[in-house]
């Protein structure tokens, strides 16, 4: 996404999500999905007539993930950095980058240490302003709220964050602070990662532009089928050749067997399983693992540690 700050333009490169497992990957065709997503990545780091390009959170995937993918990330960023000096490359830390558990180090914490020394490169951990943008981390323990108190005394032209749009499962606490932006800047214009759908979206009737991901990741994410597919057997046999490079989910009737298609991922949904489906995300709309976990943890005195372990392996709140 290309966006204007105080004149100059500056791009921000959605949630990339690096170390995302990928199921359903045919064994012949493994690593392609990664060497995609990577590609991507090398070639926004180098968006032309940009003063800087801003990685606006999630980087990785968790907080752990395979030491070749945080290998392979650090590399592009400095081979990008060495190759335009004058352009900042910015990446703000992502609700999936740093873990719940205050001080363990992970992922992002080996990146850091291997691209921030960079004279051009910026690790962003709490918010910092930056060439007329104000940058808002994720920050886990510390409110969106309090960390525009505490460091939004600077009125940018433009705000990028990684924040949540809604309260999620009652907590707000990672909500956009759009007002208090506003409040700072009547003309500011807002932006989050976070979010894996691209567009505008109201928080407090005040816009704010979402990037999307980097990629689309799951089938939901994609509905225009650029990437991922979903489609009835005799379909996706007759589109096979098509389909090569493709993320392929075939509707299955009963009596029918998942075929042999090469492409780079397939995965199969039962056509009574639609419906079931539709049924679930009815029946569970008013489910909320927070609270349920909440007390849980509360009945059986879960020491907040513990907690902590086992919201991040869950994903939870992810």
């Amino acid at each position: 996404m290309r966006i204007d700050v105080d004149g100059s333009e500056a791009w921000l490169i959605g949630d990339p999500h690096f170390g995302l497992p990928f199921n359903g990957t045919p064994l012949h065709r493994r690593g392609e999905r990664e060497a995609m997503q990577l590609e991507d990545f090398r070639a926004q780091l180098r968006t032309p007539d940009v003063f800087a390009v801003v990685m606006v959170g999630d980087l990785f995937d968790k907080p752990f993930v395979p030491l070749t993918a945080v290998v392979a990330v650090a590399n592009e960023v400095r081979a990008a950095a060495l190759e335009r000096p004058g352009v900042l490359i910015i990446c703000l830390a992502g609700n999936h980058d740093k873990s719940r558990q205050l001080g363990v180090r992970g992922a992002w914490e080996l990146f850091e240490l291997a691209v921030g020394w960079m004279s051009n490169v910026c690790i962003v951990n709490e918010p910092t302003a930056i060439e007329g943008m104000m940058l808002y981390p994720w920050q886990w323990g510390v409110s969106a709220v309090e960390q525009v108190e505490t460091y939004g005394s600077c009125a940018c032209a433009v705000a990028i964050g990684h924040w949540d749009l809604k309260s999620f499962g009652g907590d707000d606490s990672h909500v956009c602070p759009a007002k208090m932006l506003r409040d700072l800047n009547p003309d500011v214009q807002i932006f989050s990662g976070h979010y894996h759908e691209p567009g505008p979206y109201e928080v407090d009737g005040i816009e704010v532009f979402c990037t999307g991901s980097m990629q689309p990741y799951t089938h939901g994410e994609d509905p225009d089928g650029k990437l991922y597919v979903t489609l009835p057997l005799e379909e996706a046999l007759a589109r096979a050749e098509e389909l090569k490079d493709m993320c392929v989910r075939v509707v299955l009737q009963p009596g029918e067997t998942l075929p042999q298609i090469d492409c780079l991922q397939l995965t199969q949904m039962r056509a009574d399983a639609e419906v079931q489906e539709m049924e679930v995300s009815v029946s569970m709309g008013n489910f909320d693992i927070h609270a349920v976990l909440t007390e849980e943890f509360a009945e059986n005195q879960v020491p907040d540690q513990v907690q902590d372990f086992i919201k991040e392996r869950m994903g939870a709140f992810a």
